[in-house]
């Protein structure tokens, strides 16, 4: 997390200086404000970057909502309607893969993934479309060994866990 700190904290610095507003500095004290607001940002940062979704609590008392499975490979999303986890194993250690993911008619999501050693992708996702309730998330990820698609509902409110 250090090296991640530094690498976003080196680049701001060289930036602050030049910040602005309407001429002047930000804050008395000649940017000071600014540089606050770009270190707090910049641990932010890391701290993201540092937690991948693999790292991160797994929602293990969510409800599985959707799974596919296809040669040796496994895709389960769990959620609780607001917020859900997508994880794929089995995809084999290192191995790259797409990830898509439709809602409606927004613009489809498309990433390019690459499993950890223990061949596993996960990541976060929390649907949302404007003036809509709810919906429907496909997903699919393309690996060389397997095709996995499931879909699920979603909807605005949080869901009750019993």
């Amino acid at each position: 997390m250090v090296n991640a700190v530094a690498c976003l904290w080196v680049p701001m610095q060289a930036f602050a200086p030049r910040l602005s507003v309407n001429g002047g500095a930000w804050a008395s004290g000649k940017g000071r404000l600014a540089m606050r607001t770009m270190t707090t940002l910049a641990i932010l940062l890391a701290a993201v970057a540092a937690a991948p979704a693999s790292a991160a609590w797994q929602g293990s008392d969510w409800p599985l909502v959707a799974q596919s499975a296809d040669n040796g490979c496994a895709l389960e999303i769990s959620g609780n309607g607001r917020i859900f986890l997508i994880e794929a194993q089995g995809l084999g250690a290192g191995s790259v893969a797409r990830l898509q993911l439709t809602n409606g008619d927004m613009t489809p999501i498309d990433w390019t993934v690459r499993a950890g050693a223990d061949g596993r992708i996960a990541r976060y996702h929390m649907p949302f479309r404007f003036s809509r309730a709810g919906g429907v998330v496909g997903v699919s990820i393309d690996a060389r060994q397997c095709a996995l698609s499931a879909s699920f509902g979603w909807q605005r409110g949080i869901r009750v866990i019993d």
